[in-house]
């Protein structure tokens, strides 16, 4: 299996620990903040979600996964009863529905794990998204570069044992 993380913030700004340098926004809840001398609005903040959202569809159709496992579920203000669909650890939901269920994470609303036998997905806080698959990490590389997000090859915890 290949890892990656991958994020809206330019490899180019981080020093050489991999910390980033500029002071951009980090959530849906710096809507109406100056970051990096610029307001963050709503349409900017959908820009860059759609690109996250954009990226994983196109993952998830390069690899051929029609239904993906919900690995695990970390609800915050949600219940079963806020969705039209049911989820649970273990449950499997289509890809439409696990694009939804990863917008809501991107905003910091609720938090899924998702897997299958050739691609799982995470999420940690401050827009950063981790997969680790199977097929040849420059296809998903270029995907992610094609929707104007940062790859990273680092070994993340999310893919430990």
């Amino acid at each position: 299996m290949h890892h990656l993380r991958f994020s809206k913030y330019d490899i180019k700004y981080r020093n050489e620990l991999g910390h980033y340098l500029r002071d951009d926004w980090t959530s849906f809840w710096d809507i109406g903040k100056i970051c990096e001398g610029r307001l963050l609005t709503i349409e900017e903040y959908e820009r860059v979600e759609k690109n996250y959202l954009d990226a994983l569809r196109d993952i998830i159709q390069t690899i051929g996964i029609s239904h993906i496992t919900i690995a695990h579920i970390d609800w915050h203000e949600f219940t079963q009863d806020d969705f039209a669909f049911t989820i649970k650890e273990g449950g499997s939901v289509s890809i439409d529905q696990a694009l939804y269920l990863a917008k809501l994470t991107l905003r910091n609303q609720f938090w899924i794990s998702l897997e299958s036998s050739e691609l799982k997905i995470n999420f940690s806080s401050e827009m950063y998204a981790y997969v680790e698959f199977t097929i040849e990490p420059d296809i998903i590389k270029n995907i992610i570069s094609k929707h104007h997000l940062f790859w990273e090859s680092r070994e993340f915890w999310y893919f430990d044992d």
